[in-house]
């Protein structure tokens, strides 16, 4: 087991990329703290990390609030013993809007739960980890941070800050054994890209379905998230020690 014997934070996980993350985690041997604003939704992925035979505790925390998730780390580090790893999954995927009729509280609802959070979560997690002298950073980014779309700013721009956020705390990081890297995911399969692609075709009054169709002509088909979890595996493994700084596009 690649992580046998290392503690991990995941945050967002009791839905979506985190929950395959933290699964994928325990899997591996991790023992795992699961911040999410859904407490008992953690707990159930928490329960099912905890029959692989692991530690795992979950915490209700909002990752915009930092006195929230600094109080969330003291306490993960408390019942896990330390904390080695931290993936920051949480996200809130806004309705297409063009910029020009972007409500305000649209736009910061999005820049502080898609980016403040993983401001605030990687500030208090590497805190611990400089001090101990080693750790593993991963964030998710999107592809749509490498790409302006149309409708999608809000999303986008909090998307590629996490990467120049990346970079910036690779450099930081390194003279301390801690790696910091970000995965940029293209469309993952499920409810969330389905829906993102009916909104965009509605708002271009295109059929619903057109749009999904012509991603999987262009891609073939959706990554998955237990595929973009195997890559943070990966990242947090002995095996991709030497990798830092970098923005990991899959899909």
């Amino acid at each position: 087991m690649r992580l046998q014997g290392k503690n991990a934070i995941i945050t967002g996980a009791a839905q979506g990329i985190g929950r395959a993350t933290a699964l994928a985690f325990a899997r591996e041997g991790a023992s795992v703290a699961l911040l999410d604003l859904n407490g008992p939704g953690a707990e159930q992925i928490a329960a099912q990390a905890r029959a692989r035979g692991v530690k795992a505790v979950a915490i209700t925390c909002d990752v915009t609030i930092e006195a929230e998730v600094e109080a969330a780390m003291a306490r993960a580090e408390a019942q896990l013993g330390g904390i080695d790893i931290l993936v920051n999954t949480a996200a809130w995927l806004d309705p297409p809007i063009p910029v020009a009729e972007m409500p305000l509280e649209v736009w910061q609802k999005a820049i502080a739960t898609d980016l403040t959070s993983v401001f605030l979560c990687s500030k208090h997690a590497l805190r611990r980890m400089i001090e101990q002298g080693h750790g593993c950073v991963i964030s998710l980014s999107s592809t749509a941070g490498k790409h302006g779309r149309a409708g999608r700013a809000s999303y986008g721009a909090a998307k590629a800050a996490i990467i120049n956020l990346t970079e910036s705390m690779a450099l930081e990081a390194r003279p301390h054994g801690i790696t910091v890297n970000c995965i940029c995911p293209g469309a993952v399969a499920g409810e969330r890209a389905l829906n993102i692609f009916r909104q965009q075709a509605e708002a271009q009054g295109r059929p619903a379905d057109q749009g999904e169709s012509e991603y999987r002509e262009r891609e073939g088909r959706f990554v998955t998230e237990e595929e973009v979890a195997e890559l943070a595996v990966f990242l947090a493994s002995p095996e991709g020690a030497r990798i830092n700084g970098q923005a990991i596009s899959i899909g």
